[in-house]
């Protein structure tokens, strides 16, 4: 039992909750809670899929679970990382 346990990965689930729940956060006066449920719940099983492959692939629960956190964190952040890159380099337009 504890090595079923010791083989649980969390963090992947964790970092796509954050997305959700930190725009919930910045908007809480403007939007309903309700309205991040299906976000939430689209992220945390996209996530776990994704792990799940991913364990398959590799064979270890630990490195399917770094590489899938890694991912949750490249494709969350590509449009702060693409707003930043098109702010910073020259001759593109002004806002």
């Amino acid at each position: 039992m504890s090595r079923k346990l010791g083989s649980l990965v969390s963090h992947p689930s964790l970092l796509a909750a954050y997305a959700v729940l930190a725009m919930l956060a910045t908007n809480a006066g403007q939007m309903r809670p309700a309205v991040g449920l299906r976000p939430l719940l689209g992220l945390l099983a996209g996530s776990a899929v994704l792990c799940l492959i991913l364990r398959l692939v590799l064979g270890d629960a630990h490195r399917a679970g770094m590489a899938t956190s890694l991912l949750v964190v490249i494709l969350l952040s590509y449009g702060h990382v693409y707003d930043a890159l098109k702010d910073a380099l020259p001759g593109s337009s002004p806002r």
